[in-house]
């Protein structure tokens, strides 16, 4: 009942939950299985209640996990998919306070997007609130250090 919740209440992502149902089958199949060859009884397995709950928790799971990696890889466009690249990138980079450094970014991205594309989009991310832009100005001068966060 509640894949076909989630299917019904996101269209757009139904796909990614359309099999979960019987992959929350299988896997309460094996977690009771496990359960009983544990106990040495493997041919009188049967699934119970909180196999099937562990299950479509698992099922789940797994089908969020889906979407949120579809997210950051599927594009409509060139520059959709260049600016997933960028935050992918951000991220990648992106040290234990979530900022990353300009050049950071730039080698994880490893020369796949031209620099005027970038500086473009790292500025409509950041005025669309995808990206946050952090300038610190150098102690020698020029150019304040540009770092990243999404």
């Amino acid at each position: 009942r509640e894949i076909e919740a989630r299917q019904d209440a996101t269209p757009a992502v139904a796909n990614f939950y359309a099999r979960s149902a019987e992959m929350a089958v299988r896997l309460a199949a094996m977690a009771a299985m496990a359960r009983a060859v544990e106990v040495g009884a493997a041919d009188g397995a049967a699934v119970s209640v909180e196999d099937m709950a562990w299950g479509c928790e698992m099922a789940l799971t797994s089908a969020e996990q889906m979407i949120a990696a579809a997210a950051d890889y599927l594009a409509d466009n060139a520059n959709q998919a260049m600016a997933q690249a960028i935050k992918r990138a951000t991220k990648a980079a992106a040290g234990a306070d979530g900022w990353a450094a300009h050049s950071e970014v730039l080698m994880a991205l490893k020369h796949t997007i031209r620099a005027r594309d970038f500086k473009e989009l790292i500025e409509t991310m950041s005025e669309s609130g995808d990206v946050e832009i952090r300038r610190e100005p150098k102690p020698q001068g020029g150019a304040p250090a540009k770092y990243y966060r999404c």
